[in-house]
């Protein structure tokens, strides 16, 4: 698809508001003579303010295209709400997060199976006074013993000074084994807890909730997550943080048929220095 494709499906709705993108190949780049003619603008009597962007897990190459061309006239980006999949360690994704500096409310970033958290490293949320909801999404269904845990979570979450926040939602796909215990070792706990221990202090209007789609077998039973996650996040609870825990089975074909769980973590008896 070209930009010119692009821009013309796009202009024959105009109070379009949302974009909801993935599977697309942008093959050429943005063509910078490429101006919108006077008589193409004579039917476009307004801006069109784009408030909505998701990127869908098939992904799209050629990103960098779509934000300068969703930069020009008649559009204009004043993004409240971003969900992107993180399939691989798109650059484009924090253009996208600097250019809503100004409006951005809700952000849910998606990370791939084959991705690890490195690529937050480069996120700076400082400026987002308008943030209101942060999700992190993560898929573990594959995490065995061994592998390589996302540490960089830690540091990202700590950077986040901002008085308009009030909902951090960690997202994760677990698997359940059928005989053995589930495996926790995908985080740096001691890192995390300390890093929400920190946020428990400087923002107490913050929520936290951990959603857990847990994969287990049919007529297996949701195994105890309450008690891991107390003793993993011990210190922030201490610090007078609230943490959600949501856990349902992971039943894309029988949603019908999926149990769940809610309920707030208890609060510890005695501190762990």
């Amino acid at each position: 698809m070209t930009w010119a494709d692009f821009w013309a499906l796009c202009t024959c709705f105009p109070s379009l508001a949302s974009l909801e993108l993935g599977g697309i190949h942008f093959d050429q780049p943005l063509d910078s003579t490429l101006d919108v003619k006077a008589n193409d603008t004579a039917s476009i009597t307004a801006l069109m303010i784009i408030k909505t962007l998701v990127v869908g897990v098939l992904g799209i190459k050629g990103m960098a295209t779509v934000l300068r061309g969703l930069s020009r006239y008649p559009f204009e980006l004043r993004l409240r709400k971003v969900s992107w999949s993180c399939t691989d360690d798109d650059p484009t994704l924090f253009d996208v997060i600097k250019l809503s500096e100004q409006s951005l409310e809700h952000l849910y970033l998606m990370v791939g199976k084959r991705v690890d958290d490195s690529f937050l490293r480069e996120g700076d949320l400082t400026k987002h006074a308008r943030l209101h909801t942060l999700l992190l999404g993560f898929s573990f269904r594959r995490f065995v013993a061994g592998d390589k845990p996302h540490t960089v979570i830690p540091t990202f979450l700590s950077r986040l000074h901002l008085e308009c926040l009030r909902r951090l939602i960690i997202y994760m796909v677990l698997s359940v084994p059928r005989t053995e215990p589930m495996l926790w070792e995908f985080f740096d706990w001691p890192a995390l807890d300390r890093s929400l221990a920190i946020l428990a202090k400087n923002q107490p209007a913050l929520r936290v909730t951990f959603d857990l789609s847990l994969c287990i077998r049919e007529g297996e039973t949701i195994p105890d997550v309450v008690g891991p996650l107390t003793d993993r996040l011990r210190n922030t609870l201490l610090a007078g943080m609230r943490i959600k825990v949501v856990a349902k089975e992971n039943r894309p074909t029988r949603p019908l048929a999926a149990s769940g769980m809610s309920c707030w973590l208890p609060i510890p008896h005695d501190a762990v220095e």
